[in-house]
């Protein structure tokens, strides 16, 4: 039996279970429309996860996230402003006129490519690769991360661990 992580009733049958859900492992399906609607239930279980989490919408704004990636994403993470991906992890080309979603570089981000494609097709993703560039002192400075996104609704969790190099 697949137990949900909110209410702990079972959820074999749910659209989101653990193995489309690598982010949440389960959710009931009258839990995950409960914290649709419910963004304070939903930024109380976004705590529960040591790993850093975005809930972003289609525009790639970051409109909730946990403590994890206030912690490692730190500045512009206020989701009242509702500051976009690329934004918050300082993409070079985000700073470019059109900004982050906008440039002819965001159709090959792997990071905006994963979280499109779960809010469109539903398909979550575990654990994929991808790239941001930063603006370092000289040159553009590669950082590397680790993706999983599950969609709730009208929104994606996106999991972002960033590898040091």
């Amino acid at each position: 039996m697949q137990v949900c992580q909110w209410c702990q009733s079972d959820a074999s049958a749910a659209e989101g279970s653990a193995a489309l859900a690598p982010i949440t492992r389960g959710l009931c399906d009258v839990c995950t429309r409960y914290l649709q609607g419910n963004p304070s239930k939903l930024a109380a279980l976004l705590e529960r996860f040591a790993e850093p989490i975005l809930v972003v919408n289609s525009r790639g704004a970051i409109i909730s996230n946990n403590g994890a990636a206030r912690v490692i994403l730190g500045h512009g993470m206020d989701p009242s402003a509702a500051p976009l991906v690329g934004d918050v992890v300082e993409c070079a080309y985000a700073r470019l006129p059109g900004g982050c979603g906008k440039t002819v570089h965001c159709d090959g981000c792997g990071i905006r490519r994963a979280f499109t494609e779960t809010l469109r097709s539903g398909v979550s993703v575990a654990n994929i690769d991808a790239r941001s560039y930063h603006r370092g002192s000289a040159a553009l400075v590669t950082v590397d991360w680790t993706l999983s996104t599950e969609r709730l609704g009208e929104v994606v969790l996106l999991r972002m661990v960033k590898h040091e190099r």
